[in-house]
């Protein structure tokens, strides 16, 4: 076992800024940091391609946790170390309920034998769908595929059903999930987008994709136990994670039930303030 320290810090509202980028202070003095012996990776609800694009040339030797954890991958490749897709004998029942509410989901996927992933849509039905549609485009995500019937995505391994709209109608199809008995086998997430505010995500993820159970079996896997490790949030999702750290820090904009939890609170993340502190530490 090392007696080495392990950061983990998540992405939006935490280490991002608002235009979810990397200041130019924090990217360089992480950079500066990582090269100087820290040891960092990052847990996130983004998938994979995104996280790459946004670090990118930031020397991340440690896998990342994409996904809420749905997904291990190595930063330098994208390659999957670990998956965790949802039960095929889900899928259609999900589907079904879904289009009884109207409703149309990306459905994020991975193909094994072809090792690639795939976001397949039928249309993009609102504003909030358009804006993560524009802004996956910016950020070169090439899985987007428009299909006509969005169930043939079932032939591949289902990682993530997201639903984008506005809170009321998203709100009812989550209280109908989670009257249903398999939502214990689910991961569900609902949450405004604070990029484009009045949009509502609702994300279903397999029961296994949280951040902490993913961080759990990072830290097996590299020799570290949970003292060593200090983790950053600001949001629900990452209470997971907040729940096993030795050291749980939240930032100043995060929401109450993190703060009530954390070791520490540090300040807004628009401030830098995850990369200050890794700063002070390694100084």
């Amino acid at each position: 076992m090392t007696n080495k320290k392990i950061y983990i810090s998540d992405l939006d509202g935490t280490l991002l800024d608002e235009k979810a980028q990397l200041s130019n202070f924090s990217h360089q003095t992480l950079k500066q940091l990582i090269e100087t012996g820290l040891i960092f990776t990052a847990a996130s609800a983004r998938n994979i391609a995104s996280m790459r694009h946004i670090l990118q040339d930031i020397p991340i030797d440690l896998p990342i946790i994409g996904g809420n954890g749905a997904y291990i991958s190595d930063f330098a490749t994208g390659h999957h170390h670990i998956i965790h897709n949802i039960q095929p004998d889900l899928l259609f029942p999900i589907m079904d309920l879904i289009q009884r509410h109207q409703l149309t989901p990306f459905i994020s996927t991975y193909n094994t034998k072809k090792s690639v992933d795939h976001l397949y849509y039928e249309t993009i039905a609102n504003k909030g769908m358009d804006w993560y549609f524009q802004d996956s485009l910016i950020k070169k995500d090439a899985r987007f595929q428009k299909i006509s019937d969005i169930q043939h995505s079932f032939e591949e391994q289902v990682m993530c059903f997201n639903l984008i709209g506005r809170q009321a109608p998203l709100s009812r199809l989550r209280k109908a999930i989670e009257a249903e008995t398999f939502s214990a086998q689910l991961a569900i997430n609902f949450y405004e987008n604070g990029y484009d505010r009045g949009w509502y995500w609702l994300t279903l993820h397999d029961h296994r994709a949280h951040k902490g159970y993913a961080i759990k079996i990072l830290l097996e896997q590299l020799g570290y136990q949970t003292q060593q490790l200090t983790v950053f949030g600001d949001q629900h999702n990452d209470l997971s994670m907040f729940k096993i750290a030795g050291q749980a820090i939240a930032v100043e904009n995060a929401i109450p039930s993190l703060k009530k939890v954390a070791h520490q609170v540090i300040e807004h993340h628009m401030d830098d303030s995850v990369v200050q502190y890794l700063a002070k530490r390694m100084g």
